[in-house]
Parts: C-alpha cells; structure tokens; sequence
C-alpha cells in the first residue's frame, strides 16, 4: 500500500495535509498521534470510506483512488477491523467469519472458515453467538473474519482498546503473531505508543494532519526527528539552555548541539531512564547531588522525584525511572548521572504536545 500526497479537510479543517506512507507486504505499521491528528481519516480514506480530495492510493501497485475517481471499499482487497469488532450479532461465529466468503464454493468457504478460526485458537466457537463471547473471543472473530478472504491490506482500527489491561496484553501478542503468519500487510492505528513500539515493525507518528517522523521503534525512540516526538513516547523532564560554542550547557555537563546557531535558546528534553541514580557517600559534594522528595513503585520501575539544586537557590524538580525496586525514600540524598544517549536538544520554540482548546 502507498499514500501519495495525501490531502483531506472537512470544511476549513485541513485534517491530512501532504501524507507519503507506504507499507510492504507482510509488514505491521502502526499510525500514533493524539486524538484529531487524522489517523483515522487516514484509515478511512484506505478503506475507501471516505472520498479521496488530493492526492493517490495504491493498493498492489494499481491505482485504485484518484480525485473524482476510486475503487469501492469492497473492490479493494482490504480487511477492516473497528475499534467495536462491529459482528453482526444474529449470525452465529461461523457465519461472521464466512461473510466475507459468500462467493466462494461452499465446501471451500466451510474449510476456510474452520481454518482461520483454528489459526486464532476459536475453533471451539463456532456455534457460538457474539453476545456469548468475551470481549477478547469478539475481538478475534473479527480479526478472523477479516483475515478470511486473504486480503493483500489489513487496517486496524485502535482493535484493542476495549479490552482491559490484562485481556489487551494477552490478546494483541497472539494477534502479532497470526498477522505475521497471515502475510498481510497491516496498517494500523493507536493512540498508545507503548502499543505501536510492541505490535509495530515500523511506527508513523502523526501531528496536525501530517506524519512528523517514520521509522522502526528503536529509531523513534532513540532518535526522535522532533520534541513532539520524543515527549509522545515518554514522559520528558525539560530544561533550558543557550547555545554556546556548539553546546548547551546544563546542570549535567555541556550537551552537544549540532545544528542550531550560536545563542539560539533551546530546550533539552531527558526522559527519565536516563537520570541514572546512586546513594550519595560521604565523599559526594559535586553540584549533581538530588533530594529524594518521593519514590512510587509502578511494577516493573519505580518513579523517582527529585529536586536538584540551582544557582538561583531554587530547585529544579525531575522525574528518574529506575528498572528496579529502590529503598530511596523521602528526604534521601542521591547522587545524579546522565545517559546522554536520551537527552535530546531542540529548539525552544518547537511543540512538545498538541494545543489544547
């Protein structure tokens, strides 16, 4: 599938402005980005729910939307899934998955229902009606269903944000697995980046109409094209600075700032792994000494507040996550080191977050 100079408003709102995406056969690529930002018009304009304004789709290197000219949805040899599963509650789970599958021969539509539904662990189900399922039985029978015909594009619609924590972990990992196995190319959206970096091969992370950064996870997470980025993908403690020599100058050490001008004010944006902490000794007088105002366990890290001194003699308040149960607690000192591998320079004017309002 590829996106070509997609464009689409909704009156005076420009809610896709100049998108290029393509996605390969058998790969997973999740759309991320915050609530309006256009990931679901996107989808629809795939799906050929919508029509298309600016711009070209291609579908298996055949045009199939154009302005003024497009494919029908069921033309396309798309599956889609919605965020509600969207079954057809009078059918029973074999009818819901076969319903793509009208056309086929009927012995050959029957084998090829049973077969998906055995490739998603449901084989037991198919009598069952949809309001006899649990919401991660439903949510496969969609995924099911939508596999069935064997289509060359899938589209994911936020599939498991109905789901609880427990259910949605469990769920998404079995569906990664049956999407690889299907061989389809999977496009699809989230607004959870903890979601996208789990499911996705590569992750397009949308703002205000247009993708800011596409690549794999690690290169989202690691190199982030912008401060919108990287404050999507965790929480950012955010400092600032002026540009002096090619560095900016902090509480930690000079950081390099390659690419913006000599006094160019910048903002510094450290996500908390990288605050590495120790306990501080008798020794430890250097200026990186934190006060530990609180320490909250959260399963698998503990988030630790600090506040860290200031020439001003007022404290700048910091957020460390450390992978581990700590014994730092109120009022312990500790001593304070950057990973300077996640701290990230940008200009001071640039967006960390959409407005809101």
């Amino acid at each position: 599938m590829e996106l070509r100079t997609v464009r689409h408003a909704f009156g005076g709102l420009q809610a896709l402005d100049g998108v290029d995406l393509a996605v390969e056969p058998g790969e997973v690529v999740c759309i991320v980005g915050p609530s309006g930002c256009g990931k679901t018009t996107l989808l629809r304009l795939v799906a050929g729910l919508e029509v298309l304004q600016e711009g070209e789709i291609v579908l298996g290197g055949q045009t199939v939307a154009l302005p003024g000219r497009q494919a029908p949805p069921e033309a396309r040899g798309i599956g889609l899934v919605f965020q509600d599963f969207a079954l057809f509650p009078h059918l029973s789970v074999t009818d819901n998955v076969g319903f793509g599958l009208r056309r086929w021969d009927p012995v050959d539509r029957r084998a090829r229902v049973l077969e998906v539904l055995e490739q998603f662990a449901i084989g037991e189900l198919v009598d069952a009606f949809p309001h006899t399922l649990s919401g991660g039985q439903m949510q496969r029978v969609a995924l099911a269903r939508a596999i069935a015909p064997r289509p060359r594009l899938l589209l994911l619609d936020e599939p498991f944000s109905g789901l609880d924590s427990r259910l949605r972990d469990a769920v998404r990992d079995r569906t990664l697995h049956d999407l690889k196995e299907s061989g389809a190319a999977t496009l699809m959206v989230t607004h959870d980046p903890e979601e996208a970096m789990f499911m996705a091969d590569r992750i397009a992370v949308m703002r205000a109409g247009h993708i800011e950064q596409v690549g794999r996870p690690v290169e989202i997470y690691y190199r982030p094209a912008s401060a919108f980025v990287t404050a999507f993908f965790s929480d950012v403690n955010r400092l600032q600075g002026v540009v002096r020599d090619g560095a900016v100058s902090t509480l930690f050490g000079a950081l390099p700032a390659a690419g913006h001008a000599e006094g160019a004010e910048v903002q510094i944006l450290i996500r908390p792994e990288a605050l590495q902490l120790a306990w501080a000794g008798e020794g430890d007088h250097a200026a990186n000494i934190g006060l530990v105002r609180a320490a909250r366990l959260l399963g698998r890290s503990t988030l630790v507040h600090l506040d860290m001194p200031r020439k001003d003699e007022a404290f700048l308040h910091l957020h460390s996550r450390v992978a581990r149960n700590v014994a730092f607690g109120e009022g312990d000192e500790v001593a304070v080191t950057l990973d300077q591998s996640q701290a990230f320079v940008f200009a001071a004017s640039e967006p960390i977050s959409e407005p809101t309002g």
